[in-house]
């Protein structure tokens, strides 16, 4: 029966096939084949359906017919263009159409469009990370790259490092073995076997190989044979080969020893009749350096000389032949003595020498010898029969006196020794050291008339003696020796002590002429250590007499190479200033003094000459002396500047105004065209306060002098008056003539901004000088003589910056650091602007620049290390004062940042170095006082005001920013200081 489907007819609107009972539906690649699925209208509406979907849809799915036939009757028109015949029907893809694409393709243009704003999406989404994604692809590249570097380049800096080696080391180096040949026959020999040979193979190789051996001693000369001889004791009589028996071995090995032990014999034999293998004066001046007291200092001995002492049988054999051959010979007796006493055999040695004492009792090595041999109980005894045999020997009458512990008893040994050698100087010497003063006198006496060309005898005597009785000995000294200059020396100390000075000159000038009468010639440089000699002990009267007479001595044959006279006088004061200068470095102050008064007074207007003396006085000399030279300096040159500094030198130490006045008046009188003077004069009057007497004089100076300093000095008096008017009106006048100046601009601008101070009710007056002061910056900066000037450009942005026209202020240093490129002050500016207007990365890169610009800029590192956090400060400081070494500001910060660990101690001596390296840094001075006003004491700070006041210091960043201030100019240099140094902020102030 066939079973027919039911009909039911039209399905109402919106009626899915199974959705009543969960049933969802599914599509295969059979219903719509690989194509993109489009979208389906299913009841009236759009389903989308994604391409290439095997699964289940999104939407809940009839089956595969009921969805066909949804579809047709969604879409007829759809139906018709798509082909569903069997030519277009694939088993494993299906159609070749879409299912669902329906609706005539206006669906597909909104795929495309949302196809292409996806793909611009990606495409910029894409751009966005492309740089990140290049940079991560490259860094890993590089990694990559290091990671897997190539031989060459992991030995780079190895190879750099063979640059150093030396061409003997190259040579030194051992040739590279060949591993593989080594390898191959290493295998090799690890393959090879060995078999044992069986017992009758040997018994049958001894049996037809077995021979008759022997020695005849007839032909061995036994002990008298030497190794070059040949021998013909050997015979063989068959084949040759093995032994017959162990008893013939042994035969033949003694007779082989007998062979060696009577070629050593004849070695040794050969050695005591050669005359040019052993050199004995070597040897024994070998054995004479040796000294032994004790056992410990034999030993010690031979293991330093184990290779000179190695065999002591042969030494004994070799010099007991020498004594044999020559007996007669000290040193062969002395060397076996101490070959014994080398070898520990003390008895011995002292036997050996007690024989040749026998042998040579006339020898005086020997007894010595003897006497450092015997022991001290018996030398005594030794060295009066070594004496009784050669009386003569003062090495002999000395050894006895050394050995002797009583003094009494040396006396007497050396008066007897005096006796057989009274012309001996030393034993003299030694005789008068043991004496009292009294016995002293009397021996020399007695040793001066045995040795009268001792000039050390004649002048301990005198020393010893009276003055009259002095005098005497020493004029029968220079007649004993007339050419010895150090009687003379001694003879004009000797009248120097007794205050007759005005035969020191005398007794010098006598000894120049009488030497030279003799013929002694005695160099310059002896007579310059003679009065260095008497400077030091005591004598200086005879110090400037020896100078005095000696100037000119010993010149001859330099000044003869010279023919222009002008040209001699020159190398005679080059001369002069060399002695003197090496006078100093002996610390022969008052030899070089007299060397230079001297000079001085044979070159009378040479100004260096009386400068190099005022030098030596403002340094080791006194005030009077300084003050005396200064006034002789004024006569005789009439050099305006010792009138500034004779002055400067009363004002300082006397405070007489009048006196002051006086000197520079004269100097102006005699000088009324020197700039120097005038300045001097108008400074003296407005530290006095005698403001008219100096503007007159500035007045009158202008009009005859053309000076900038002085037209300068001119408008800051009208400043100091606070008369601005006029001091504008002044600088106008000036700047005519000296445009070129630059502190004349910049002081016209600092009158302009007063101005503008002064009218600060009046907003649009203020402004206005403003403006003006602005002009006159920017006009100057036109000039080129002024455009590399570089206080003008920080005083601009410093303007601008107290304007608060940071922009502007930036700009001009930036201009600044254009014209000067390495300047550190205005790259230190610019770096504090950004850090005054909150830019602290710029200023940091500000910073880097400046500090590759002028690597070794103190000031720069200073900054830095100001900007460093607490915990790197001090790392920076040590790093910052290894590149850059001694530089005060420098020195100033890491003082600074051991303030804050409270190192007082290191902190004192960074202070010290700092004003050390540069004293005129008043920064430096201002620090050191601080630290005195905090841990110091009222002693210390005075100690430090002092030295400041001596130093007078102009620099330092603080302290010319506070002596500039107009209501400064007056004021007291220490209250200044007070106020600089409670000022400054320490870094943990900051």
């Amino acid at each position: 029966m066939v079973f027919k489907k039911p009909n039911f007819g039209p399905p109402p609107e919106n009626y899915i096939a199974g959705l009543g009972r969960g049933a969802s539906g599914f599509v295969t690649r059979a219903d719509f084949g690989p194509s993109k699925v489009g979208v389906a209208s299913v009841g009236g509406q759009a389903v989308e359906l994604p391409a290439g979907t095997q699964g289940p849809t999104q939407i809940r799915q009839a089956p595969t017919a009921a969805l066909r036939e949804l579809t047709s009757l969604g879409n007829k028109a759809a139906e018709k263009e798509q082909d569903f015949s069997d030519a277009n029907f694939d088993e494993w893809s299906g159609f070749g159409g879409s299912l669902f694409s329906g609706g005539g393709g206006g669906d597909d243009v909104e795929d495309k469009e949302a196809d292409n704003i996806f793909s611009k999406v990606d495409e910029y989404m894409d751009n966005r990370r492309k740089r990140k994604r290049e940079e991560k692809f490259k860094e890993q590249e590089e990694k990559l790259e290091k990671d897997k570097k190539d031989i060459q380049s992991q030995f780079a800096d190895l190879k750099r490092s063979l640059v150093n080696i030396s061409r003997s080391e190259w040579e030194a180096l051992p040739d590279a073995p060949d591993l593989v040949k080594r390898t191959k026959r290493q295998k090799v020999d690890n393959f090879q076997r060995y078999t044992p040979v069986p017992d009758t193979v040997i018994n049958s190789a001894r049996i037809d190989g077995q021979s008759n051996t022997f020695i005849d001693p007839n032909q061995i000369q036994g002990m008298q044979s030497s190794l070059i001889q040949q021998s013909n004791g050997f015979q063989s009589v068959a084949n040759g080969g093995m032994t017959s028996s162990i008893g013939d071995i042994g035969l033949a090995r003694g007779q082989l020893l007998q062979i060696k032990l009577a070629s050593a014999e004849s070695v040794i034999s050969n050695v005591q009749k050669s005359t040019t293998t052993f050199d004995k004066e070597g040897y024994m001046t070998q054995l004479n350096s040796q000294q032994f007291n004790n056992l410990h200092d034999i030993k010690q001995a031979k293991q330093k000389y184990q290779l000179i002492y190695s065999d002591f049988k042969k030494a004994r054999k070799m010099f007991k032949s020498v004594i044999q051959q020559n007996p007669q010979n000290s040193m062969g007796w002395i060397a076996a003595a101490r070959i014994e006493h080398l070898d520990g055999k003390i008895q011995e040695a002292r036997n050996i020498i007690n024989q040749a004492c026998h042998e040579l009792p006339n020898d005086e090595d020997i007894w010595l010898e003897a006497a450092k041999l015997c022991p001290p109980e018996k030398v005594q005894p030794l060295l009066a029969k070594a004496i009784s045999s050669i009386p003569k020997s003062k090495k002999l009458w000395q050894m006895a006196a050394i050995k002797e512990q009583d003094i009494d008893i040396k006396k007497q040994i050396y008066q007897r020794a005096l006796e057989q050698l009274p012309h001996d100087l030393d034993l003299w010497k030694d005789t008068i050291q043991l004496a009292n003063p009294e016995e002293a006198i009397a021996l020399l006496y007695r040793a001066v008339k045995c040795v009268p060309d001792s000039t050390d005898l004649w002048l301990a005597l005198a020393k010893l003696e009276t003055y009259e009785n002095a005098r005497t000995v020493l004029n029968e000294a220079r007649e004993a020796v007339p050419t010895d200059h150090t009687i003379w020396v001694n003879a004009a100390k000797l009248e120097e002590a007794q205050g007759n000075n005005q035969l020191v000159d005398k007794i010098i000038n006598r000894a120049i002429k009488k030497l030279s009468k003799n013929g002694v010639s005695i160099k310059r440089e002896q007579w310059l250590r003679e009065a260095v000699m008497a400077e030091e002990s005591g004598s200086m009267i005879t110090c400037r007499a020896i100078i005095k007479e000696t100037m000119h001595y010993g010149m001859e044959d330099i000044l003869s190479t010279y023919q222009d006279e002008a040209e001699q006088k020159r190398q005679i004061r080059s001369i002069w200033k060399e002695n003197a200068e090496d006078c100093l470095k002996q610390s022969a102050i008052e030899t070089a003094r007299a060397i230079f008064f001297n000079a001085i007074k044979e070159f009378p207007s040479k100004k260096s000459l009386w400068f190099d003396a005022i030098q030596l006085e403002e340094e080791y000399g006194t005030k009077e002396n300084q003050q005396d030279l200064l006034k002789r300096a004024k006569e005789h040159t009439g050099s305006v500047f010792f009138y500034l500094k004779l002055a400067k030198f009363t004002w300082k130490n006397h405070h007489d105004q009048d006196q002051t006045r006086n000197i520079l008046m004269e100097g102006y009188s005699k000088h009324s065209d020197s700039e120097d003077i005038v300045l001097a004069i108008q400074k003296f009057e407005r530290d006095n306060k005698n403001y008219q007497q100096a503007e007159k004089l500035l007045s009158e100076a202008i009009s005859q002098i053309e000076s900038e300093r002085i037209a300068l000095q001119a408008v800051q008096l009208q400043r100091e008056l606070n008369s601005l008017d006029n001091a504008l009106k002044t600088v106008d006048e000036q700047l005519i003539k000296y445009r070129n100046f630059f502190k004349l601009w910049l002081v016209k601008a600092h009158i302009l901004q007063a101005l503008g101070t002064q009218s600060a009710q009046n907003e649009i007056k203020a402004i206005e000088y403003y403006n003006q002061s602005r002009s006159v910056y920017d006009e100057a900066l036109t000039l080129d003589e002024i455009k590399t000037k570089r206080v003008v450009w920080l005083d601009y942005a410093r303007f601008e910056t107290d304007q608060g026209a940071f922009t502007r202020a930036r700009t001009i240093l930036q201009k600044a650091r254009i014209r000067i490129p390495t300047d550190d002050e205005i790259w230190l500016a610019s770096v504090r602007l950004e850090i005054k207007s909150d830019n602290l990365k710029i200023a940091q890169n500000l910073l880097s620049q400046a500090l590759q610009k002028c690597p070794l800029s103190g000031r720069l590192w200073a900054q830095l290390i100001e900007m460093e956090p607490m915990a790197t400060r001090k790392t920076q400081s040590l790093n910052a004062a290894t590149k850059v070494g001694n530089d005060s500001d420098l020195f100033l910060a890491v003082a600074k940042v051991l303030w804050t660990e409270m190192k007082t101690e290191k902190m004192k001596k960074w202070i010290q170095n700092a004003i050390a390296i540069n004293k005129d840094n008043g920064d430096a001075w201002a620090l050191s006082l601080r630290f005195e006003m905090e841990f110091g004491t009222k002693e210390t700070q005075q100690e430090i005001i002092d030295k400041f006041l001596e130093a007078e210091p102009r620099h330092g960043e603080m302290w010319t920013k506070e002596i500039k201030q107009v209501e400064n100019w007056r004021k007291n240099k220490v209250d200044i200081l007070k106020k600089v140094a409670k000022e400054i902020k320490m870094y943990d102030e900051m």
